[in-house]
């Protein structure tokens, strides 16, 4: 089971004072993560979909979400990509929703009983749909296995 909480994965950005390691473009959350776990100065990343950009962080300070609301970040040591895979789920629904980010998406799963499975879109307007199975899938968003 995946745990998404405060101290892993957030809607917003590391501030002002944060000492910064660098950037590059990423095409995903995961990929994100995974440049900082491999960057040795890199403690914290904020990933900004609009953008495809990470920037890498020593440290974190002064984290808030109103820094940029549409990006999303966490620690470098944070096991997302046990978690996420790419692909869009086609299995039994259970709920669906439309959120402005992935972390909405999430914690829908969490609080929907017999949700198994997320898969989110933003590009159709942050549609999240919750199914109990995932039988077939289709690559081209993220998925979640709960």
């Amino acid at each position: 089971m995946c745990i998404v909480d405060d101290t892993c994965f957030n809607s917003g950005s590391c501030g002002v004072g944060s000492p910064f390691v660098g950037y590059q473009t990423a095409q995903s959350l995961e990929e994100c993560r995974e440049s900082c776990d491999q960057n040795s100065n890199c403690g914290y990343f904020s990933y900004d979909p609009n953008n495809a950009l990470c920037l890498m962080y020593a440290e974190c300070e002064n984290f808030s979400p109103s820094n940029c609301p549409e990006c999303s970040s966490g620690s470098s040591d944070c096991e997302l990509q046990k978690c996420f895979k790419t692909g869009f789920c086609y299995g039994d629904q259970v709920n669906i929703g439309f959120f402005e980010d992935v972390n909405e998406c999430v914690r829908f799963c969490h609080e929907t009983e017999g949700c198994e499975y997320w898969s989110y879109d933003p590009s159709a307007n942050g549609l999240c749909m919750l199914t109990s199975n995932c039988p077939s899938k289709v690559k081209t968003s993220l998925t979640i296995h709960h």
